[in-house]
Parts: structure tokens; sequence; C-alpha cells
């Protein structure tokens, strides 16, 4: 079954900024099924588009943000 992006939907999203750095943290629901936390990174390219990449080592600052951020997100999953 190929991935279909319309089936995926974003209960609540946050794009935060820390040190020139965007995290993408939410709760999302693919094709109506359990709820999920997820965390990409943003980068921002060349010609100004953004792309996405794995999370990978997260410095403190980022970290901190993450932590603030699930608390809530947590609530969601229920």
């Amino acid at each position: 079954m190929p991935y279909e992006p319309e089936k995926d939907k974003a209960v609540r999203e946050n794009v935060v900024e820390v040190e020139g750095t965007r995290l993408k943290i939410g709760v999302y629901s693919y094709n109506g099924g359990e709820k999920k936390i997820g965390i990409v990174r943003v980068v921002r390219k060349r010609d100004g588009t953004d792309s996405f990449a794995p999370l990978g080592r997260l410095r403190k600052a980022e970290a901190l943000l993450v932590r603030e951020n699930l608390g809530t997100l947590i609530e969601l999953l229920d």
C-alpha cells in the first residue's frame, strides 16, 4: 500500500525555532489510525524552500524545546 499524503492528518503541529534551526513537532494520524507524535528538523534549502531532515542528535536548547512541547502533545494521544 503506497503512502497517500491526503490521508495524513495533523491533529496539532508546532514549528519552533532555536539557534537558527527549526523543529516541527506534532501529533499526526494516518487514515484515521492511532495518533502518534512526530518530530522532524526543518532545513531551508538555498532556493528558499523547506526540506525535512532526520532529527538525529539534539543540542541542549533543542532538547529543552522538545521537552516543553511533549507534555501538551502526549495529552492529545488519548
